[in-house]
């Protein structure tokens, strides 16, 4: 079974959710799939592949608990999945219905993690997440 996605609601999550200047060819082609499992634990809630330039890990968590292993795995596994694609940037996107109790700790935790300008991390409530199915 094919799954139908929905360009205009990723296109808009991309550029005013995320911010992102993509250009309008780089949406023409959109990989969006569900419930991506990266190990035994870690469950993304959607990983999103756009234009050949774009990686997009998006994962619910619903406390800070976790965030001081979970996030510097996500970077590893993002930039290393990016180089491997040979994309230009990762977003690494953290939804929760608690932004407040989470935005301080992962702020913080993906300061002091090793990376490369070209990934970012997000932090949006759970209503800011659009169907892109």
């Amino acid at each position: 079974m094919r799954l139908v996605i929905n360009r205009e609601n990723i296109k808009t999550f991309v550029r005013k959710t995320l911010g992102c200047g993509c250009p309008e060819e780089v949406f023409g082609h959109i990989d969006c799939r569900p419930g991506v499992a990266l190990d035994e634990k870690t469950l993304l809630r959607n990983k999103l592949a756009i234009g050949g330039r774009l990686l997009i890990y998006i994962m619910e968590v619903s406390s800070s608990d976790a965030l001081g292993a979970l996030i510097p795995f996500l970077v590893d596994k993002g930039s290393n999945e990016r180089d491997s694609l040979g994309f230009n940037r990762a977003r690494l996107v953290l939804v929760t219905d608690d932004i407040d109790q989470i935005k301080k700790a992962a702020s913080h935790i993906f300061e002091k993690t090793q990376k490369d300008e070209k990934i970012h991390l997000h932090l949006i409530h759970k209503h800011g997440i659009p169907d892109f199915l």
